[in-house]
C-alpha cells in the first residue's frame, strides 16, 4: 500500500526536524561516514539518514516495517529518492525482516530485479524469491514444517530444462555460492528474508506454465544451512576416520558427493548432511593438520586431542 499524503507531509516534516535540530550535533557530526547508515535520502541537494528520518515521521514505525513492509521501499513509493552510501562486502540479512529488493538486494549485489532466481554478479550468492504472484506461471513453493522448501525452478513456458539459474541452484555448492531465500510480500511490500539454505537435491514436478499447457518442472529441496550445521556439529570427528583413508579416494567421493547430477542417474535423493561429510573429510586430510591459508599449524585441538580446522568453501 502505497503511503498516504498526510504521512508524505510527515517526512518532508521529519527532513527540516533533522535540519534544524540534529544536523549540527555532535551525534550526526558526519553520520554518512559510519557504516550502520547504509541509505541516505536525498532531498533538496542533502542527505538524510533513512530510518532516522521514518522513525521522525512516524515513533514506533520500525517495528511495524519488519512485519510488512521495508523501510527503502516505503520511501520510495512515497516519492524520495534514495542513495546508498556503504556497499557491503557480502550479503547480510537478518531473518524474518523486511529489504527492498531493487536498493537492498539487487543495487547492492546486482542481478536480475525479476527473476525469481537471480544470479548476483558483485557476490558468491545466488537470491531465492518466492510468492503468489509466480503461481500464474505455475511456480508452487512449499515450505514443510522442519523449514525444508520444495522450490520450482525457472522456466515459464513448456517444460523446465538445465539452464541458467537452474544449474546455478543444482550446482551452488561446487561453485562456492550461497543461496538467500526471500518471500515476497506482496507489490511495493518487500521481501522477507527466510535465511541462508543449501540444495540438497532435486526431484521431477508437473504443473501448468504461464499458457495454462501442462509440463513437467524441476523441484528443488532446500534445507536450511542452520539444520545442516546441527548435524554437523552432532557428527563424530572426521579428522581420525580420515587419516586412514586413501587421499585419492577421499578426493573422489568429495567431488562425487557433490554432484547433484549422480543423485538423479542413481534415482538417490542423499541428505546435504552425507555430502558435507565427505568434503569435509577429504578436506581435513589433505590438510594433515596445518591451515591451508596460513601455513601453520592448527592452533585448537579438538575434544579428543586432534587438530582442529575448519573446512570452508573459497
Amino acid at each position: 500500500m502505497a503511503p498516504s499524503p498526510v504521512q508524505k507531509a510527515s517526512i518532508t516534516q521529519a527532513l527540516l526536524q533533522f535540519d534544524n535540530e540534529l544536523r549540527r550535533t555532535s551525534a550526526w557530526y558526519q553520520w554518512e561516514a559510519d557504516e550502520q547508515y547504509r541509505f541516505a535520502i536525498i532531498h533538496d541537494g542533502q542527505r538524510y539518514p533513512a530510518k532516522k528520518i521514518l522513525s521522525l515521521a512516524a515513533p514506533n514505525s520500525q517495528q511495524k516495517l519488519t512485519k510488512s513492509n521495508s523501510t527503502n521501499g516505503f520511501l520510495r513509493s512515497a516519492g524520495f529518492d534514495l542513495q546508498c552510501l556503504h556497499t557491503p562486502t557480502k550479503p547480510e540479512f537478518i531473518k524474518h525482516e523486511v529489504y527492498d529488493r531493487i536498493t537492498e538486494i539487487n543495487d547492492f549485489f546486482g542481478g536480475n530485479r525479476q527473476s525469481g532466481i537471480s544470479l548476483s554478479r558483485k557476490s558468491a550468492a545466488i537470491f531465492l524469491f518466492s510468492g503468489l504472484a509466480g503461481e500464474q506461471h505455475g511456480y508452487h513453493d512449499i515450505a514443510d514444517e522442519d523449514g525444508t522448501w520444495y522450490y520450482t525452478g525457472e522456466g515459464q513456458k513448456g517444460k523446465m530444462e538445465w539452464t541458467s539459474g537452474n544449474i546455478a541452484i543444482r550446482d551452488h555448492a561446487k561453485l562456492g555460492k550461497a543461496l538467500h531465500l526471500f518471500r515476497s510480500l506482496g507489490k511495493r511490500k518487500g521481501q522477507e528474508y527466510l535465511g541462508e539454505y543449501v540444495c540438497a537435491g532435486f526431484q521431477p514436478g508437473k504443473s501448468s506454465d504461464s499458457h495454462g499447457a501442462h509440463r513437467e518442472t524441476i523441484i528443488f529441496i532446500l534445507k536450511p544451512v542452520e539444520t545442516t550445521l546441527k548435524y554437523e556439529l552432532a557428527d563424530e570427528p572426521l579428522f581420525d576416520e580420515a587419516q586412514s583413508l586413501d587421499l585419492i579416494k577421499l578426493r573422489n567421493n568429495a567431488i562425487e558427493a557433490i554432484d547433484l547430477s549422480t543423485a538423479l542417474k542413481t534415482k538417490e535423493l542423499r541428505t546435504i548432511y552425507s555430502r558435507s561429510k565427505d568434503v569435509k573429510r577429504y578436506v581435513l586430510a589433505r590438510s594433515k593438520g596445518i591451515c591451508e591459508s596460513c601455513e601453520l599449524p592448527a592452533p585448537f585441538k579438538s575434544k579428543i586431542g586432534l587438530p582442529y580446522l575448519e573446512p570452508v568453501v573459497v
